[in-house]
């Protein structure tokens, strides 16, 4: 079966026609809080009602001293791929100091580790908390007796993400109004759940017995803490489109994004040249970003320039990948994997003398060489390689462990991998992730991710 290519000249773009990106709303519940206690530092209160913020006053000997409160939401409810665009975390202000109470402000800081509520119930007003339960985070400990926090009352972000005023009355809304800071929080925490550690609330630190009581999430009689999220989802594809973009392209095989964020099209030219389309201004740049048709052998049907991959962090190293033919001479022509990094001076340029060959290995025949390369969420770049030509897998590479025709490969490009027979690359510059299935000793080539493929 021949590989299917584009059109010999003319290249499309096929394009998605979309609505407006969809609105959500959702309001949380804390799924755990606690209030730290400075002058008892073994003291909590996570199964208590309330919580306690800013600097209490002088009590029967007791010298002033501060609360702060965590409390945690779990955002899992929102699409790992949404915009957050609206953040309010709201609080109920359910007692104030009798005497010398004046209006302040109070600040949400972003909480930088692990840290626990556990069963521990103070009595009464609780202003005191109790000795705190195993899980139980206290002044001194993230987890009583387990963990220290690097810092008594707590780890936070120095820099608060919201600050909101407060006054003397009770009960009274607090209300943090979002900003982009709050934002950034939630979002952070939607795209990577395990940073997610809450926040951080302080009251009045200055003021002497300007404290505030608040409703915790067990609290049966006030309203509880509420944060409000307002995100929008990615855009719901209603139909697809098919658009012209030029005709100016010999054999067009393959295209790239280079996820650097420049409206750039990347299009492979099967006999050794990649060209760039500037999306911006609807225009084909005139010069190659990369010419190696000195380097290619494009004779056979489905041999050429066939493959380019971008390097994750092609923003930062100007690293991209590309799969092709070569011929070396007398015996069998040659599939190769290598690396090439942009120009310092000019971003549609590559710099061809920066090639450094990763993998090389032999091919049978002009066809069924496969060739397209993607980097996976992983990191690890994918290679598909076909079984090595003919028909009806004469050569019958597919299912032989020993070979890498027929298979889907993945190889680390970041490091490599000390020399051992179970690399089955001629040239072998390359690592290999840890869960590739047959990096056991004498079961097949280290570089195989899926056999028994035609000419992926």
């Amino acid at each position: 079966m021949q590989r299917s290519f584009f059109p010999a000249s003319a290249f499309f773009l096929l394009f998605f026609m979309s609505s407006s990106a969809l609105g959500e709303v959702i309001q949380l519940q804390p799924v755990k809080d606690n209030t730290l206690y400075e002058n008892v530092p073994d003291n909590s209160n996570g199964a208590g009602k309330y919580l306690f913020i800013g600097q209490t006053g002088e009590d029967n000997g007791i010298p002033a001293s501060f609360r702060r409160a965590l409390l945690q939401f779990d955002v899992s409810g929102i699409p790992a791929n949404a915009v957050i665009e609206n953040v309010q975390v709201a609080f109920t202000i359910n007692k104030v100091p009798s005497i010398g109470a004046t209006s302040d402000f109070a600040t949400l800081h972003r909480v930088l580790r692990e840290w626990g509520e556990g069963t521990s119930n103070a009595p009464g007003a609780e202003g005191q908390g109790i000795t705190a339960q195993p899980g139980d985070a206290t002044w001194n400990d993230a987890l009583f007796n387990t963990d220290s926090w690097a810092e008594a009352g707590g780890d936070f972000e120095v820099s608060a993400s919201a600050i909101t005023p407060f006054g003397v009355s009770e009960p009274e809304t607090m209300t943090f109004a979002s900003t982009p800071s709050l934002v950034a929080d939630v979002q952070g925490w939607v795209k990577n759940p395990v940073n997610n550690f809450g926040w951080i609330l302080k009251g009045d630190e200055i003021t002497i017995q300007n404290a505030r009581r608040m409703a915790s999430r067990e609290n049966l009689d006030d309203p509880v803490p509420l944060l409000r999220v307002d995100y929008s989802v990615p855009s719901v594809v209603d139909h697809l489109g098919v658009a012209q973009l030029t005709t100016s392209l010999s054999n067009p095989v393959a295209i790239a994004n280079a996820g650097d964020g420049t409206n750039r099209l990347f299009i492979v030219e099967q006999e050794g040249i990649i060209r760039i389309f500037d999306l911006a201004n609807n225009v084909l740049l005139a010069t190659p970003f990369l010419n190696i048709t000195s380097e290619v052998d494009n004779g056979g049907i489905e041999q050429g320039l066939l493959g380019l991959a971008f390097h994750p962090d092609y923003g930062s190293n100007g690293q991209f990948y590309v799969y092709y033919t070569r011929d070396p001479g007398p015996g069998f022509d040659r599939s190769v994997v290598a690396r090439y990094t942009v120009s310092l001076g000019n971003p549609n340029v590559a710099n061809s003398a920066s090639a450094f060959t990763l993998m090389e290995f032999e091919q049978d025949a002009g066809n069924h060489n496969g060739g397209d390369l993607h980097f996976g969420a992983d990191g690890y770049l994918y290679i598909a390689i076909g079984d090595g030509g003919g028909s009806n897998d004469q050569f019958r590479h597919a299912q032989d462990l020993d070979s890498l025709k027929g298979k889907l490969l993945r190889i680390d490009v970041d490091i490599v991998a000390p020399a051992n027979d179970e690399l089955c690359g001629q040239v072998r510059n390359y690592g290999i992730p840890s869960a590739n299935p047959f990096t056991a000793a004498f079961d097949g080539c280290d570089e195989i991710l899926h056999f028994g493929l035609r000419n992926p």
